[in-house]
């Protein structure tokens, strides 16, 4: 209730009030998009982490198979 008192007080200042509501918003709307965007890159990092280990794990293998070889010959 006191929220909608103190917006409609900055609403009656006129010009100046609504551009600092306006400017309110936005600076809210950016931080949620900020903090999606991040949440969807650490994703995609996650994503990539577990690719790099299934390739490491891969090299590893291939090269235990090719020492096998060259021992065994």
């Amino acid at each position: 209730m006191q929220g909608e008192t103190a917006l409609t007080q900055i609403l009656e200042s006129g010009l100046l009030g609504a551009m600092l509501v306006l400017a309110l918003l936005t600076i809210g709307f950016l931080f949620r998009e900020l903090r999606n965007e991040r949440l969807s890159r650490l994703e995609d990092l996650k994503e990539i982490w577990k690719g790099d280990l299934v390739f490491r794990e891969q090299i590893k293998q291939t090269l235990e198979n090719i020492t096998e070889l060259l021992r065994g010959k």
